[in-house]
């Protein structure tokens, strides 16, 4: 069968639409992909023509000239909140105005399917990999070793394997641990407590947000006990919480995520707390439900479409522009968002 018919009919092609448009194949070409400087009424011309021919981009057939077809992988654990969302949405801006789609594979938080996923992406011959890795790949791993020995570009946002060197966007965490305590402090309390959950609290960014509030507490010559340092798991009843709260007078709890946060704020309302007047509580992160909860929860906004952005960035450069390739860690800023929940 003739690989350029579809249904009988031969399948058009971007040399007969430009033909027809009166323009290059370079220029319909770039109409197509939604890349590069085109006039308004020849874009428009150009794909009137092409849908009027019925006209489908053949990516395969693009990949196969390039070797990499103009496709990104993004890894992540889900998207159960929007963060994982938003930095999607940056990487999409930045990759379709280079003429890229984006790809996204949940891996659930489980190594083998995250390993699996990628090699899945890998026979597609996308351009590069972003990922946000499972935990069980926060202490590195021989796969990544192996994907960077073969030069795959890929690049990990958030967190990332701690033994390894590899090309990374983060947060400034440690900073925005600091900022979060340091706020509670201003307001007055002493008895800071940081919590978080099982999942992410042995992950690099984690860490280091747990590093910025023993920094902070420290700097204001006030003690941050290890006791005061909790994860959720540990308060299997109400109780258990109650009576913790009540043994080291906590009056102030900085979460090391939003979701964490806001469900530890409805379960203190349940059990009879008043947040702020009994118990304030910043977050991290600034999920939209942030500003929707009641009361409306402080916490550290992360630039999640920055993070995106530059993490797509580094897989494909803007050449166009010229920007220098960016270095192997590069850092966001966060910053406070003061809400009613302090």
């Amino acid at each position: 069968m003739d690989k350029e018919k579809t249904n009988g009919h031969k399948r058009p092609t971007i040399k007969e639409i430009a033909k027809l448009a009166g323009v290059t194949p370079a220029t319909v070409s770039m109409v197509i992909n939604d890349s590069g400087r085109v006039g308004e009424e020849t874009r428009k011309k150009v794909k009137k023509i092409a849908e009027e021919l019925g006209y489908r981009p053949n990516v395969i057939a693009q990949g196969l000239v390039t070797q990499r077809l103009k496709l990104i992988g993004m890894i992540v654990p889900s998207f159960h909140d929007d963060f994982s969302h938003d930095v999607f949405l940056g990487i999409e801006e930045y990759a379709k105005r280079l003429g890229y789609k984006v790809l996204v594979g949940l891996t659930h938080n489980q190594g083998d399917l995250e390993e699996s996923l990628i090699r899945e992406f890998l026979q597609l011959n996308v351009a590069g990999l972003i990922i946000q890795p499972a935990p069980s790949s926060w202490q590195d791993t021989p796969f990544f070793q192996e994907l960077q020995q073969e030069k795959i570009p890929f690049v990990f946002f958030t967190r990332y394997p701690q033994q390894g060197d590899y090309e990374r966007v983060l947060c400034e965490d440690a900073l925005g641990g600091e900022l979060a305590t340091r706020h509670l402090i201003e307001r007055g309390h002493t008895r800071i407590a940081f919590y978080t959950n099982r999942i992410v609290e042995k992950a690099n960014d984690s860490i280091n947000k747990r590093e910025g509030y023993r920094a902070a507490m420290r700097k204001a010559g006030l003690e941050a006990r290890r006791e005061w340092e909790v994860s959720s798991e540990r308060f299997a009843s109400d109780e258990a919480l109650k009576q913790w709260i009540s043994e080291h007078g906590i009056t102030a709890i900085f979460v090391s995520t939003d979701f964490t946060a806001i469900n530890l704020m409805l379960r203190l309302q349940e059990m009879g707390y008043r947040v702020p007047e009994d118990i304030a509580i910043v977050g991290y992160d600034d999920i939209r439900m942030a500003s929707m909860c009641s009361p409306k929860l402080t916490t550290i906004q992360v630039p999640k479409r920055k993070i995106g952005e530059l993490a797509a960035q580094k897989i494909i450069p803007d050449l166009q522009d010229a920007h220098p390739l960016p270095p192997k860690q590069v850092l966001v800023t966060p910053q406070l968002i003061i809400r009613r929940s302090t």
